[in-house]
């Protein structure tokens, strides 16, 4: 979770389980297909309002949960010339959230010794 500052009033901005689900219904793809975009062609994904307007939204659900994309947009908008350093966060966020739910590729020999101890301890 992050804190910003904008227009003198301080929001946050996390990405749990619920702001996921909210962002991939708003963008009707998976936060994979989202964050694939994002590295690819970050410029095209960045230059649409629809899909920044909606990520901050995202964020700021965990707090606020009954905002809607259209407060979110005002609260934006306020971030004037800080626009794009907001929205960096919340990236930035959202990175962390998936680091966090999806942790590096474990080797094949690492994932077969936890199968073998969650089947042992499970019996």
């Amino acid at each position: 979770m992050r804190e910003i500052e904008i227009n003198s009033r301080k929001y946050f901005i996390e990405y749990g389980q619920n702001a996921l689900c909210a962002l991939e219904d708003q963008m009707k793809e998976s936060i994979p297909e989202i964050m694939d975009s994002l590295s690819k062609e970050p410029e095209k994904r960045l230059s649409s309002f629809r899909f920044t307007r909606a990520l901050f939204w995202a964020g700021l659900k965990s707090r606020r949960r009954n905002i809607t994309l259209e407060e979110a947009g005002d609260i934006l908008e306020q971030s004037g010339s800080e626009y794009m350093n907001v929205i960096k966060i919340a990236i930035e966020e959202i990175s962390n959230c998936m680091v966090s739910i999806f942790p590096a590729s474990e080797t094949e020999e690492e994932g077969a010794e936890k199968e073998k101890n969650v089947t042992a301890t499970s019996c």
